[in-house]
């Protein structure tokens, strides 16, 4: 690579463990086809996307940065805060995760409840089917 080349990385990418629309495999090929150096895997309060995208990195020529995007409330209002270099492997930190992720299914099947009283008439499956596979459909029957 020449001395002036620019590294494109982007350090904010979800897999279809939490929002997104691609799985590890196609994530990696997409962010090689683009020309990325590096890629930070960061799905909503979930790592298990990191793993996988690594395997499907490794010996290509990009780096898969391991990551999380961790939901918050303070003073009622949600943000999101960005986690880099985590590791994956932390129990703690995969317990923790979990917990959220419960929680965002329960938010979830209570707004489906909310909207089905206000005469919107939508079903679970019909919400999980934009991400068949994803994070949703193993939490759902965590919570069911």
């Amino acid at each position: 690579m020449s001395k002036n080349k620019k590294k494109l990385i982007d350090l904010h990418v979800h897999t279809i463990y939490s929002d997104g629309i691609f799985g590890p495999e196609q994530v990696v090929q997409k962010a090689l086809d683009m020309g990325l150096t590096a890629l930070a895997i960061t799905d909503h309060d979930c790592i298990d996307g990191v793993v996988p995208c690594e395997k499907a990195a490794k010996g290509r020529g990009i780096e898969i940065i391991s990551g999380v995007e961790i939901s918050a409330v303070i003073e009622e209002t949600e943000i999101h805060i960005l986690g880099y270099y985590i590791d994956v492997k932390n129990k703690a930190l995969v317990n923790a995760l979990c917990e959220l992720r419960k929680n965002r299914v329960l938010r979830f099947k209570k707004m489906v409840s909310l909207l089905n009283d206000h005469g919107i008439t939508i079903s679970e499956d019909k919400v999980l089917g934009v991400n068949p596979g994803g994070l949703w459909v193993g939490l759902i029957s965590l919570v069911r």
